[in-house]
């Protein structure tokens, strides 16, 4: 299971991640200042858009441009700017009758306007456009409309936005706020000051202190603390500061007790004046206290202590928002006089009452008649934790059962237990995955009664946040390919595997990345099958393969890093459809989609080449040819050779390897050193050039053993051994 995490550390120095589409959290409507005073115009901004209602009331600006300090006539929204980055958006105003002599639309940015309508770009001027604005946390950026006049209500309006990410929120609030924490100072004259960054503690000095040469979670005389109830599962991480130079650890301890456990960090070790500072990392659970203490022996000091740059477990949800909104529930009713109503707070379910009921004495998942649910798809790994109460003490467990199904497995939460009346409410924690569902269910025998039940309280494991798809907006290059056998070094020929990388120089898709890619190869020459060289003309309105959305995973099913895939030999009794034909010069290109396909594209890469050699097309595998009648055919290969290749030396140390090409290859190369269990050791882009002799710098020395070193240009490729002594 993956765990979200607030990350909060050195924020100042830390770009934002992502991008913002709508206007919420930091861009919410409630964020930005209307003004429409003394106009009749108006101001609507929702999550997409900012829409604008010039003033139309005759008393207009009376001015020839836009003035930022002026309100007459002007109608703006305004927002101080919470995250330094760029402001993208599309824009529209009035429309081709407006004049844009006399309504003006555009924006000031600290008090400096620029007017984005104008009377250029056709027979009636400039009304809309795309703009982007590079903006610093701070200023004010206002959208303004205003009118000459005043004479018409013509409409603007702001959309489609791309937005700088707001900042992650600071890491003692929300759940971690200072409100939540317990401080003790009792019989001290120390101090603890909790704020949203850090939490400040200043030891005991009234001469009174502990007595005790330890920490002792259960004392607090002579001990100043913090505690915490912690909201969440996961690791604790901070920085820590206890004292200074002149402390000693001996009697100023300063530690942190994890239920009533006490751990002391500083210490007499580490240096001249002993250990005063360190960063930690606790594994907590929800439900754990977790105290931060210090101690002192004889309270003869004052000395501070601080904990700071906190990285926290993400706070749970407490209602139904983000991906949890009422609006990705599915409910059920039908069949009953029954309801459900879902809000963010909480789930309101009234049972059947049609006296038509299920006829069964048990919740079946699969069953309607007489059923009431609510379903989500769970989002996201973790728990489900909510409070929920079934009827009343009238309801008879019996005949009214409440509970949830999780992937078809029935539950039932109330029951004749627990009572007089039995138990009819609770708290429940699931342990749920993403992609299961979750039905609340409340299920009637008779449908004699429209008992209500009520899920509310919720703790729920936060939503994943925006994805950076950033690698996805350029292709995929490097694009290369490899004949090699299949196991290596002894299998059988019988694919091409075309590879290709996120960056230069082959930087794989990682397991984060979870990319899909199309690939797609078409026929454009036909090869010799003895010389391998094109032959006839160039292949007119070929077929063209594609595969979609190829992907690698995990045994868990999460994503897998992505470089390479298999384009197989035809061969009988296959399914030929996706693989490729003999002797055939193809072009192919791919592109490649984040979040494992469902999400932004990346555009095509640049198109590339591979030749399929003379295999067998009814085995699907190529055999290199072998001496017949005295004559070697060793040299019709998979594909063209690049000739006369020296590798030296031969016998090598391991430390740098010479390769020498004869003939001109005037392209990039791609080198690639692999072992005997087929294991890549070395791989890189090369230029080269007739009678270059070029140098690999190996990044670390290679053992003793027979390798193979494979050498490919655009069209051709070349194995060749060398042993490393």
């Amino acid at each position: 299971m993956k765990t979200n995490f607030i990350l909060i550390c050195m924020v100042a120095l830390i770009a934002p991640f992502g991008s913002w589409a709508q206007l919420t959290d930091c861009y919410d409507a409630a964020n930005w200042t209307i003004n429409t005073a003394g106009t009749s115009g108006s101001v609507t901004i929702s999550e997409t858009s900012i829409d604008m209602v010039g003033d139309g009331d005759f008393d207009g600006t009376g001015l020839d441009f836009i003035d930022c300090a002026n309100t007459n006539g002007t109608v703006s929204a305004c927002l101080t700017i919470p995250v330094s980055g760029d402001i993208t958006f599309d824009w529209a105003s009035g429309n081709f009758l407006t004049n844009p002599l006399i309504d003006r639309f555009g924006y000031c940015l600290n008090g400096v306007a620029t007017q984005l309508n104008s009377l250029d770009g056709g027979p009636f001027g400039t009304n809309d456009g795309t703009e982007t604005i590079s903006v610093t946390a701070g200023d004010e950026l206002c959208f303004v409309y205003a009118s000459l006049f005043a004479d018409a209500s013509a409409p603007a309006t702001i959309n489609n936005f791309v937005l700088t990410a707001c900042p992650p929120p600071p890491p003692l609030s929300d759940c971690y706020d200072a409100a939540n924490w317990t401080i003790n100072t009792t019989g001290t004259s120390g101090s603890v000051t909790i704020s949203e960054t850090s939490i400040d503690m200043v030891g005991d000095g009234d001469f009174a202190g502990t007595g005790l040469d330890s920490i002792d979670c259960a004392n607090t005389t002579g001990t100043v603390s913090a505690c915490l109830i912690m909201p969440a599962s996961g690791e604790v991480t901070f920085d820590w500061s206890a004292g200074n130079f002149l402390t000693n650890p001996l009697i100023d301890r300063f530690g942190y007790c994890l239920n009533g456990v006490a751990t002391q960090l500083n210490s007499l070790d580490g240096g001249p004046f002993g250990t005063n500072d360190g960063t930690e990392t606790i594994t907590v659970n929800a439900g754990d206290e977790l105290c931060f203490v210090y101690a002192s022996l004889f309270a003869d000091a004052s000395a501070p202590a601080s904990i700071s740059n906190f990285i926290l477990p993400a706070c749970p949800l407490t209602s139904l928002v983000d991906c949890y909104e009422p609006a990705n529930w599915s409910s059920n009713t039908s069949g009953t006089s029954g309801s459900v109503t879902i809000s963010e707070t909480s789930i309101d379910m009234v049972g059947d009452g049609d006296f038509d009921g299920t006829g069964l004495d048990f919740i079946d998942c699969a069953n309607t008649n007489g059923t009431v649910s609510a379903c989500l798809t769970i989002p996201v790994s973790g728990d489900f934790t909510f409070d929920w109460a079934a009827g009343n003490f009238l309801t008879n467990p019996l005949i009214d059962r409440f509970g949830y199904c999780l992937n078809g497995v029935a539950t039932q939460l109330n029951s004749l237990d627990g009572g007089p009346f039995g138990t009819n409410d609770g708290t429940e924690t699931i342990s749920v995955s993403a992609g299961d569902e979750l039905c609340f269910v409340y299920a009637s025998l008779f449908a004699d009664a429209s008992a209500p039940a009520t899920i509310n309280n919720f703790a729920l494991t936060p939503c994943p946040g925006p994805v950076d798809c950033s690698v996805f907006d350029t292709a995929p290059v490097d694009l290369t390919k490899s004949f090699a056998p299949v196991p290596f070094p002894n299998g059988n020929v019988d694919r091409v595997q075309v590879k290709w990388y996120k960056a230069s120089p082959q930087v794989r898709y990682s397991d984060e990345d979870a990319a899909a890619c199309d690939i797609k190869a078409w026929a454009k020459r036909n090869l010799d099958p003895t010389t391998g060289n094109p032959i006839g003309p160039v292949i007119s309105n070929p077929d063209t393969l594609l595969l979609e959305d190829v992907k690698k995973s995990n045994p868990d099913g999460s994503p897998r890093e992505l470089f390479k895939w298999p384009l197989k030999f035809r061969a009988d009794g296959a399914n030929n459809t996706k693989r490729v034909d003999p002797n055939i010069r193809y072009e192919w290109q791919v592109r490649c989609a984040c979040e494992h396909g469902s999400g932004q594209e990346s555009p095509w890469s640049v198109v590339k080449v591979f030749n399929t050699p003379n295999f067998d097309p009814s085995t699907g595998i190529y055999e290199e040819p072998s001496i017949v009648d005295g004559t070697d055919n060793s040299d019709a290969k998979i594909f063209p050779q690049i000739n006369d290749l020296k590798i030296f030396p031969n016998p090598s140390n391991g430390s740098d390897i010479y390769l020498q090409l004869g003939s001109e290859v005037d392209s990039q190369l791609t080198v690639t050193i692999v072992d005997m269990t087929g294991k890549i050791v070395h791989s890189e882009l090369l230029t080269s050039s007739k009678d270059t002799a070029i140098r690999f710098s190996l990044s670390q020395q290679l053992s003793a053993g027979l390798y193979v070193v494979e050498i490919q240009d655009a069209i051709s490729a070349q194995r060749a051994q060398i042993m490393i002594k």
